[in-house]
């Protein structure tokens, strides 16, 4: 009888808990889980500024266009960052007075269109020697052209998309006003 008790199986054996391969497979199982979350968050943030990158350049390509077909009207691109939700937004304008009105009130802007969540941040660099500028609610990037060349009337020479793990940049070629993204 002794025997029986401490032998596997047995009455007095207390199998209530778990084996270590359970253990192993649980541990195993969570990493997986975690490392997967950990991925797809980064994919989301990376399709943002993806996102962002591709609107702002359809933008650009499509005012340039603009521009130079209907030589008597001014386009502006307006790239702004909202306060309320920290989010980018773009508008494009057909008077440079129709800009002081930033919430898209004025009937000569266009409908704001979100480019970019809170995730991402959006700089600037000017022609002009200042250096790289970082959007915010107070310094929007205004882009133009002009109308007869299509060279850009703004002296920008590239837009930087980032977040954590990439960084897209559109560099701006201001005598041509054509602009390749990187």
């Amino acid at each position: 009888k002794i025997l029986n008790l401490f032998s596997y199986g047995g009455k007095g054996m207390n199998n209530n808990g778990f084996s270590l391969v359970e253990l192993m497979i649980v541990i195993v199982i969570s990493a997986l889980l975690v490392g997967g979350t950990a991925i797809s968050i980064r994919i989301l943030t990376y399709a943002d500024v993806e996102k962002c990158a591709e609107e702002t350049d359809s933008a650009l390509s499509k005012l340039r266009i603009d521009a130079m077909s209907k030589g008597s009207l001014h386009y502006y691109l307006l790239i702004q960052k909202d306060a309320s939700d920290e989010s980018y937004y773009m508008s494009v304008a057909t008077s440079k007075v129709a800009i002081t009105d930033l919430n898209g009130a004025d009937t000569k802007i266009s409908l704001r269109k979100k480019i970019g969540s809170s995730k991402i941040t959006i700089t600037y660099d000017k022609s002009d020697g200042t250096g790289m500028v970082t959007l915010g609610e107070t310094n929007p990037l205004m882009i133009s052209y002009i109308s007869n060349s299509g060279a850009y009337e703004s002296s920008y020479k590239q837009i930087l998309m980032k977040s954590d793990s990439k960084t897209i940049t559109i560099n701006m070629v201001t005598k041509t006003g054509k602009h390749y993204i990187e």
